[in-house]
Order: C-alpha cells, then structure tokens, then sequence
C-alpha cells in the first residue's frame, strides 16, 4: 500500500543565527521523513520598507532558508500575518530566495491568483494538495483591499472553500495549513472551531493550525484530524528569546484511505530546538483535548 510520512512544523522565525538553529537529532528525524513542511513567520532580510502597522515588523535572516533547506525542510508556508511587514519587496525577495534553494512555497504570492494557488504534491505515489491560508491581518488579499497586488491568501475567502471541492476528486488527500487563533490562549477560538470543521465538510482531509504561538489540543472530527495550534516551532524575536516554547509537531501518516498521526514534542534551548524527553514534556493533551469538546458547544453559539 502506497503511503507518505509528511512532517508539520509550527512558525519559525531566525533573526540571529547564522548557521543551524536545529539539534542534530531533530534534524534527523526531519531527514527521514519523505516530506517536511514549516510556517516561514516573515519575510527575509531584505531591501524593503517597514510598513506602518499595529504590532511587530519582523524578518529573518537570509540564512534561514538555506538552514532550513539543509535541515531537510520541502515546503515554506508563507500564509501569515508576518509576511508582508516590508512589504512587496520583502515577499518577493523570500520567494526568489526559496525558489534558488529549490524549497517549495505556497500560501503567498505576487499576485492574487499565485497566492491562492494550491500545490499539489506527489510524495510516494500520492498527490497531496496542500492549501495555506491565514486570518485577516495585514498583507491580506482579500476583497477590501483591492489596490494591493500582491499578499497572502485568506482562510475564510470563498476561493478557498472552491478549491476544497474542486481538488478533493482530483488527489488523494487535501491537507489545510492555516495560520489563525488567539495568541498565547491554549484554547481555540469557537469560530476557528466551526471554520475547520466546516472545511472538513467540505472535502479537506486535515488541518493543522499555527498563529497562537502556544500548542492547543487536537480532535478528529469525521475521521479527519484537526490541529489548533503546533506553536512555535523556532522563534527568537524579543518577546520569546528566553522562552522554552515547549510545543509539537505532527507526522501524518498518509495513505489513499487514511491519515494517521504522531505528534513530535520539542523545545528551545541555549538557541536550538531540540526534541524534548517524555520525562520533560508539559504538553498534555489529556488536558488540551477535553477543552476543545467540553468547554463550549457548537450549536449553542450559531
């Protein structure tokens, strides 16, 4: 039977290291995996303009992608609401560095059709469409602001529920990356509950969410697992540089009939993340799960 390990990770962003950020035994887990995916955070050192905005503009060292690159990383998700602080040139600047590394992108673009162009995969004899999109902030291309160009696709567009039903006939497996929630909450928000389950309804066969920076719990809703939040996968901006940011990563085991699923736990440390023992692991998903079900309902809100 034809099968796919495909590795998730949450958000990355490098502003300092220069070489590897990854420990040498999770860069080889990440090795043996036939395809690895991470959310590139913002855009890299580059050129452009700081644009006036509420809260942080973020880029990362141009480096990263080729750390990523030899760490053994496939895909960049470049649907997040870091991507656009400098703007077009900051955009364009990651893709063209990400395309001379010959690492694959999707969730962004120079205009709005690339940015909501699916990429579909065949890893082992499966097409894997993957489909990233992020909330409405800014560097959105949504339909308010028309004289942007360029941007990152939205979660809760229309083309994206389109999409869903026009590729779930035409590959194996659709796997949603979505970058949305409330930071730092260990709790998804009702709406993002609804919006995931609802894609799945549509014919999306995963979702794995990142944004909070912190993990929440997963569910399988019909079969088909859903992912709140990873958190951070390597973060060092101000406001984490001496944080733990304990969290997960998620193998998908996929095959024509299923997705299977191993969660990864890691942490940061002296500025690498590292696979984390089960002896130092506080992430408990006895606890995260339950919240997810048991603490509101669905039907009561809408």
């Amino acid at each position: 039977m034809m099968s796919a390990n495909i590795l998730i990770v949450g958000d990355i962003v490098n502003t300092k290291n220069k070489e590897s950020f990854i420990d040498s035994d999770l860069q080889k887990l990440i090795k043996s995996q036939d395809y690895c995916v991470c959310n590139f955070e913002a855009p890299v050192e580059n050129l452009g303009l700081k644009y006036p905005k509420v809260g942080p503009s973020v880029f990362q060292n141009k480096e990263t992608i080729e750390i990523l690159k030899e760490a053994g990383f496939d895909l960049l998700l470049l649907a997040n609401n870091h991507m656009y602080d400098y703007g077009e040139t900051g955009l364009l600047d990651t893709i063209k560095l990400a395309k001379t590394f010959n690492l694959d992108i999707v969730g962004a673009g120079e205009n709005f059709k690339k940015a909501y162009k699916p990429l579909v995969k065949e890893i082992n004899g499966l097409n894997i469409c993957f489909i990233n999109a992020c909330e409405a902030q800014f560097g959105v291309l949504d339909d308010i602001n028309l004289n942007q160009s360029s941007g990152y696709a939205w979660i809760n567009h229309s083309i994206i529920d389109q999409l869903i039903l026009e590729y779930k006939n035409k590959v194996d497996k659709i796997i949603i990356c979505a970058h949305a929630g409330l930071e730092n909450y260990s709790i998804p928000l009702i709406q993002w509950k609804k919006r995931y389950r609802d894609l799945c309804d549509l014919g999306a066969d995963c979702i794995v969410a990142s944004h909070p920076h912190v993990p929440q719990g997963y569910e399988v809703y019909k079969n088909k697992p859903i992912f709140f939040s990873l958190g951070n996968f390597y973060f060092d901006t101000e406001s984490f540089k001496n944080t733990a940011d304990y969290s997960f990563s998620v193998i998908l085991n996929i095959t024509k009939d299923k997705i299977s699923f191993k969660p990864v736990f890691h942490h940061k440390s002296n500025d690498k993340v590292m696979l984390t023992s089960s002896e130092k692991n506080n992430i408990n998903f006895e606890t995260l799960n339950p919240l997810i079900e048991n603490e509101y309902e669905i039907d009561k809100m809408y």
